[in-house]
């Protein structure tokens, strides 16, 4: 589980062997984290932000076991909300930068920039049922939601009811089954969708 530290001010993570939880230690650049994901008791990465005096730095952590250590991340990305990995060679990973949304790819050694529809501001949240099938749910620059799948290749845009103004999670558990939840325009109400 991750999180943050309001008494040291940076980012918390947290282990459970079954009944307890454990705090870890993570590098001290983490200013909080937002996602993780993990495949094994030997493996999670966990993405967040680090504040470097003027600005936010999204940052990515991997989990190997026994400690956290930071990951190097494409230039210009602000903050990264969630991730998603299938595989310790397989994640993807969502946020923002000074343009819009961002993806990133993991594919074991390292993290890359993928590139998205237009008009997509921030992504909220990611799910991914294999490499090459996942869901990415956000806000689009218009002040509607957005929802992106991704084949292994491209991103695309889905259409979404007009109602939706954002989406902050999604969870997939096959290609043709995901649910996905955030707020709609009217009074910002809640909403849920399906994936079909």
């Amino acid at each position: 589980a991750v999180g943050y530290s309001f008494g040291s001010s940076g980012g918390a993570a947290l282990s459970l062997n079954g009944s307890t939880w454990s705090q870890e230690t993570l590098p001290s650049s983490v200013s909080g984290l937002n996602g993780v994901s993990c495949v094994s008791t030997s493996s999670c990465e966990a993405v967040g932000y680090y504040y470097n005096g003027s600005s936010g730095v999204g940052i990515a952590v991997s989990w190997d076991g026994t400690s956290w250590a930071s990951q190097t991340l494409p230039s210009g990305v602000s903050d990264l909300n969630g991730v998603s990995c299938v595989s310790t060679s397989s994640c993807e990973a969502v946020g923002d930068n000074s343009s819009g949304g961002a993806a990133l790819s993991w594919n074991g050694s390292a993290w890359a920039s993928q590139t998205l529809p237009s008009g997509v501001s921030f992504l909220n949240g990611v799910s991914c049922v294999s490499a090459s099938s996942c869901e990415a749910v956000g806000g689009s620059t218009s002040g509607s939601g957005a929802a992106l799948s991704w084949n292994g290749s491209t991103w695309s845009q889905e259409t979404l009811p007009s109602s939706v103004s954002w989406l902050n999670g999604v969870s997939c558990v096959s290609t043709t089954f995901c649910e996905a939840v955030g707020s709609n325009s009217d009074g910002n109400i809640g909403v849920a969708l399906s994936w079909n």
